[in-house]
């Protein structure tokens, strides 16, 4: 194989695999809302400003290079929680599906056909969130 041959399939292959492998995307772990208003994700909008203050657990996915993102996080069962006004509620199946595919987001989120929702969905901005206070959990997403 000549030298111009190698490299053009060099070329192709890893044209190749980089649409096989998708977006990159980079996961972040916080231990509470603090934490993440301590590493400026709060600041930057890596983590939405809105979320309970008891928020804890917060595991966070981003699209590099655009604003899709996916977050979920744990409160205490049944922490009191003021919704941010920017924030409206929505029927459990008209929120798009979450930008991409993690193993730790629930099959449930956004509601389908196959399960009961556990969860009040609501539009805030041009995000989606889901809350079940009485789980304990919360789901934020970006779909575009």
């Amino acid at each position: 194989m000549s030298f111009i041959s190698e490299a053009l399939v060099a070329v192709l292959l890893a044209g190749l695999t980089s649409a096989v492998s998708g977006p990159d995307i980079h996961e972040e772990r916080f231990a509470s809302v603090a934490d993440a208003q301590a590493k400026g994700a709060v600041a930057d909008g890596r983590v939405p400003a809105w979320l309970p203050p008891a928020a804890t657990h917060i595991l966070a996915a981003r699209e590099t290079g655009s604003k899709r993102f996916m977050l979920r996080f744990s409160v205490p069962k049944d922490a009191p929680f003021t919704l941010d006004p920017a924030c409206s509620q929505v029927a459990p199946r008209s929120p798009a599906p979450p930008p991409f595919a993690r193993g730790w987001w629930p099959g449930d989120v956004p509601a389908n056909s196959f399960a009961t929702h556990r969860h009040a969905f609501f539009r805030c901005d041009d995000s989606f969130f889901a809350y079940a206070g009485h789980l304990g959990e919360g789901f934020v997403w970006r779909p575009k």
